[in-house]
């Protein structure tokens, strides 16, 4: 069950219209969610909870939601 669940997600990630979503999820984790991830590690201040902060300053879950096209709010 879990081969066929993998080759059936790849399958859909690799579609062309997959594009369009890989690329937001990127834009959004790199437009300063990441940048705040890597301040954290260099400030050697790396925890789950530094990270949550991160997320939640960089309102990612949001940014998440309007990639994969769910309302927001």
């Amino acid at each position: 069950m879990r081969r066929a669940l993998r080759e059936a997600v790849r399958d859909i990630w690799s579609r062309t219209e997959a594009e369009t979503i890989r690329s937001a999820l990127s834009a959004q984790a790199y437009a300063g969610f990441a940048k705040c991830l890597e301040d954290l590690m260099n400030a050697g201040r790396a925890s789950k909870r530094a990270y949550e902060e991160c997320a939640k300053k960089h309102n990612i879950s949001s940014a998440y939601r309007t990639a994969w096209g769910k309302p927001v709010g």
